[in-house]
């Protein structure tokens, strides 16, 4: 944590212990109590770490000029990788655009809205040389500019109940979700580290919790995770930040019903005849009515997850995670979540299908 952080961190410590002892005078309770000033002291520190996101936000807001420096953003084709480039490229980045289809209509709406600083690379993040042509495009396109940050986005949703799921599910998620997010990552580091610039990851929430089905999409990202906050620790040495932005759903083509309902229709095209049998049509049908459930609190407002990682690009003291959410319910609902013990959570899950009248394995 850079100097002035501690300091701001610690002067508000202080300030919110000091007035928390003040109070603590006119409660009887804490003129009597033995460990009146232990109890003070423990109180002020709570209380300045959940108010400190409000002091930070206030008096760390610094922001770095775009100028000269550029932002290499991976699936750009469509959702915040299209959004994020055309929003950094209007504010004066130089935009490196990483498109799996460059000539496509994605592709093509960013050349006609952007200015000359946005280029548009092809780049498949499951491919090694991919990449390295990527990296090799970059370094010859900088001019004098330097790389300032890499924004790792590309990602897939894949998966029903894992033993319906193909085992290739799994290996597309992983590649794309995380091991995609690693190729990129240890290609350009060498450019991060010069430039002591950033590593933004799109990791979304369900790295840091999970629910049911899906099990290839939680999986993927949970590693995503891991591989954000080990590579975080190993990169402070080199002045080099790596933010986790871990959004729940938001309206955008991962979650497209009609993409999402035809992804389900070829997973399912692919159950063995045993399993098949053993689960039922109509089980195996639900995945479509069943995924409207977790989608219906996706949020319309995608420019709250693009401002996060605006802020993570361009902050001079960026958060080391942001967690933009669709509303206020959404926010406070996972936070709880998260905290319950796992057979809580168990039961939660029980219950929400019981609710929700899921349909259960013809043969269970």
């Amino acid at each position: 944590m850079l100097l002035k952080n501690t300091l701001i961190f610690i002067v508000h410590l202080l300030c919110t212990a000091v007035l928390v002892k003040g109070v603590s005078i006119f409660c009887p309770y804490f003129s009597i109590c033995y460990y009146a000033s232990i109890v003070d002291w423990i109180t002020g520190f709570l209380i300045a770490v959940f108010t400190f996101k409000f002091i930070k936000k206030n008096l760390l807001n610094e922001r770095l000029s775009p100028k000269n420096k550029a932002v290499l953003i991976t699936g750009c084709d469509t959702g915040f990788g299209h959004l994020l480039a055309k929003h950094l490229d209007s504010k004066g980045f130089i935009v490196f655009a990483g498109c799996l289809f460059p000539n496509g209509n994605g592709a093509s709406q960013l050349k006609e809205a952007c200015s000359k600083n946005l280029k548009i690379i092809k780049l498949d993040v499951t491919k090694d040389e991919d990449v390295k042509q990527a990296k090799e495009f970059v370094m010859e396109n900088l001019g004098e500019a330097e790389l300032w940050a890499i924004v790792n986005n590309a990602g897939i949703l894949r998966g029903l109940s894992i033993e319906t799921t193909r085992f290739q599910d799994f290996i597309d998620s992983l590649e794309v979700n995380t091991l995609g997010v690693v190729r990129v990552t240890q290609a350009f580091l060498p450019l991060l580290r010069k430039s002591k610039g950033r590593v933004v990851n799109i990791t979304s929430m369900a790295g840091r919790t999970k629910f049911t089905f899906m099990a290839p999409y939680y999986m993927s990202k949970h590693a995503a995770v891991a591989f954000n906050d080990c590579l975080r620790r190993e990169m402070e040495d080199w002045g080099v930040k790596v933010i986790s932005i871990e959004p729940d759903f938001f309206a955008t083509q991962l979650v497209n019903n009609e993409l999402v309902n035809k992804t389900i229709d070829q997973t399912i095209s692919f159950v063995p005849d045993d399993i098949r049998s053993d689960y039922g049509e109509n089980y195996l049908n639900s995945f479509k009515t069943t995924k409207n459930y977790f989608f219906c609190f996706k949020g319309s407002n995608t420019n709250t997850v693009i401002n996060d990682i605006d802020s993570a690009i361009t902050l001079k003291y960026p958060d080391i995670i942001y967690e933009p959410r669709a509303s206020y319910f959404t926010a406070i609902a996972s936070k709880i979540y998260m905290k319950l013990p796992y057979e809580l959570k168990d039961l939660f899950i029980r219950i929400f299908q019981l609710v929700l009248r899921f349909p259960k394995p013809i043969t269970a």
